[in-house]
């Protein structure tokens, strides 16, 4: 029989064991298995600009090959035929609305069947971003700043009230304000439904914002080349949190309950503590340029460059920690420029190289180089001119590994 002595020490060592079974689960995820990506049936051929869901249903907004629909979990796409490039998708009282390249805003009560166009007041304009609230519907224009609607999009009204730029990449919403984001002057913020607009780029290293996304507790922006920034009082201060995140570019963010998702060019990270840290969940994924994201039910969504879209179950996500890839030193040098630059490079083995130059929206501008390339330092001058002063974000990919470097072209 045990004695009292005994019986304590069990327990104590019992409840020792609890404790480091409980701090293992904590540090490495409760679950052995990561995100498992999945390629979908479509749609193929083009660029995965944007997500809509409503119900049951997934839409894809897609820069080539028009406007898809699928009502399985992504099994099967359905062209929609829209017939223009679309930026941005929304639902709200679910009534699907659609951004468009150069033809302002496009609405559809059944799904994607038929399709109204409204262009009233917004001059068919492109649109890059869409949000909602209330019933107040805001759209963000490539030049001509924001655009708000108080009846369902028949009819927009200009409020630009503050805004120093009109290139308005982002919206998003939050309990008390809408936030822009610019291409070129940071984040601005409104908390009188967008009648007026004040800069809030306190903390921000970079000022071109791809992406936003808000959860109950903060506000986050995806920038070209500083990475994700956090700010827990409204935008008034940000902090960059990129530990653990091996691409400072970012293409989209989605808030999924407690977690944090980037899309970036070097694939999908997740973060479960609101951005402090982050881990790569890229299995299965063989395209990583992440233009968009999306959760329907208990699926993630990625729409890729030329991949179509490709999904993952939620259940079983965990932070078993992926190999990075290797850094490849890409720098344009000088930079900012005008004209010319020299875009340089390390390879660590001979491989495939191909490099592109993209617009800041992730158009393709031209390829400039598509070859094998011994390893080694690489220098390759870059000629722009013809091009308007702004940003261009060039593209290395040298065998599975890509990165990026944002350009600044001023004259």
């Amino acid at each position: 029989m045990l004695t009292l002595n005994q019986k304590i020490k069990n327990r104590i060592y019992r409840l020792l064991l609890c404790g480091t079974a409980a701090l293992l689960l904590n540090v490495y995820g409760a679950s052995a298995q990561p995100l498992q990506w999945q390629q979908t049936n479509g749609p193929l051929g083009g660029e995965i600009q944007c997500f809509a869901v409503n119900g049951t249903t997934l839409f894809a907004g897609t820069y080539g090959v028009d406007v898809f629909r699928s009502t399985n979990n992504g099994e099967n796409w359905t062209a929609v035929k829209l017939g223009f490039n679309v930026f941005s998708l929304m639902v709200s009282n679910s009534i699907l609305f659609a951004g468009t390249e150069g033809r302002g805003v496009f609405r559809s009560t059944d799904n994607g069947v038929t399709w109204t166009t409204l262009g009233l007041g917004l001059n068919n304009g492109s649109v890059f971003s869409l949000a909602s609230n209330g019933t107040a519907l805001f759209a963000g224009t490539d030049d001509r700043g924001i655009f708000r609607s108080t009846d369902n999009g028949t009819t927009w009204t200009a409020v630009n009230t503050g805004l120093s730029s009109k290139f308005i990449h982002s919206l998003a919403v939050s309990s008390t304000a809408i936030f822009a984001g610019t291409v070129d002057s940071g984040i601005f913020r409104s908390t009188d439904n967008g009648t007026t607009w004040t800069a809030v780029n306190t903390g921000l290293s970079s000022k071109f914002i791809h992406s936003l996304a808000v959860s109950s507790t903060a506000i986050f922006a995806g920038t070209v080349d500083g990475g994700v920034f956090r700010s827990t009082d409204n935008g008034t201060t940000w902090t960059a949190v990129n530990t653990g995140l091996e691409s400072k570019f970012i293409l989209s963010l989605l808030v999924s309950g407690t977690t944090l998702f980037a899309g970036t060019s070097e694939g999908v990270f997740q973060s479960d503590n609101s951005g402090t840290s982050w881990r790569m969940v890229n299995t299965g994924l063989t395209y990583k340029s992440i233009l968009s994201l999306a959760v329907s039910g208990t699926t993630l969504f990625a729409g890729t460059d030329g991949g179509g879209v490709f999904r993952a179950a939620l259940s079983g996500s965990t932070s078993v920690k992926e190999q990075s890839e290797p850094s490849l030193n890409f720098t344009p040098f000088p930079n900012p420029f005008s004209d010319q630059t020299t875009l340089e490079y390390d390879l660590s083995t001979s491989q495939h190289v191909r490099i592109a130059i993209f617009s800041p929206l992730g158009q393709l501008l031209f390829t400039l180089a598509d070859e094998w390339q011994q390893a080694g330092r690489h220098s390759l001058p870059l000629d722009m001119n013809g091009f308007a002063s702004g940003a261009y974000i060039a593209r290395l990919q040298a065998g599975t590994t890509t990165q990026t470097s944002l350009l600044r072209l001023v004259r």
